[in-house]
C-alpha cells in the first residue's frame, strides 16, 4: 500500500483544510495510507536547537512516505514559513527530492502564488512541478457544518491531483511517465 504524507500547512487547522483533505482522501483509503501531520507549527525554527522529538517524528514519518501532499493557504503570496522550515529540517535526514509532491492552495487572486510556492519548494530540495499544484477558488464552496466541498468540479480536481501524485510514485522509481501532462 502506498503512503501519502499529508502536511497541514496553515497556521491553524481550519475547516478549509479539513474539507480539502477530506475530499483528497475520500475513496482512496482502501488502496492508500494517508499519514496526516498537523503539528508543523510545533517544529522549532531550523537551526535554533538540535531538533526535538517533533522534528524526529516529522522526519521519520516523511521518510516512510512514498509521496507528499501539502494543503496550505498562501502567506504573503508564498509558502507559509512553517512549511519552508519543515523542509529545511527534513533536508538533513530525508531524500525528499525523489518524492512526488502535490500542492493544494486556495486562490488569493494571484496566479504568481503557484509559481512562487513551486520555486520555494524546489529551492528546498523538493521535486515540485507546477502541473502538480492546484489553486482552488473556494469561496462559498464549503458546507461549514460538514466540512465538505460542495462543488463537484473542485472535488474532481482535488481527487485527480492526489491520484496523479500517487501515480507519480512509480514514475519517479522507473523514470517512465504514464501520465498525460497538460
Amino acid at each position: 500500500m502506498k503512503t501519502v504524507f499529508v502536511i497541514y500547512g496553515s497556521p491553524t487547522k481550519s475547516m478549509l483544510d479539513d474539507a480539502v483533505i477530506n475530499a483528497a482522501i475520500k475513496g482512496l483509503r482502501a488502496t492508500t495510507n494517508f499519514e496526516l501531520f498537523e503539528n508543523i507549527y510545533a517544529l522549532p525554527k531550523y537551526g535554533e536547537n538540535d531538533g526535538p522529538e517533533t522534528v524526529a517524528l516529522f522526519t521519520q514519518k516523511l521518510a516512510s512516505a512514498d509521496c507528499i501532499l501539502i494543503v496550505a493557504m498562501d502567506y504573503a503570496y508564498n509558502l507559509p514559513d512553517a512549511v519552508s522550515n519543515a523542509f529545511k529540517w527534513a533536508a538533513q535526514d530525508v531524500h525528499v527530492s525523489a518524492m512526488p509532491i502535490g500542492l493544494i492552495t486556495a486562490d488569493s487572486g494571484r496566479f504568481e502564488v503557484q509559481r512562487s510556492m513551486v520555486t520555494m519548494l524546489n529551492t528546498l530540495g523538493v521535486h515540485a512541478r507546477e502541473e502538480r499544484t492546484l489553486i482552488l477558488e473556494l469561496q462559498n464552496q464549503i458546507t461549514l457544518e460538514k466540512k465538505e466541498i460542495v462543488n463537484l468540479k473542485i472535488l474532481e480536481d482535488i481527487r485527480e491531483l492526489v491520484t496523479e501524485t500517487i501515480n507519480d510514485i512509480d514514475i519517479e522509481k522507473t523514470g517512465t511517465s504514464k501520465l498525460k501532462i497538460n
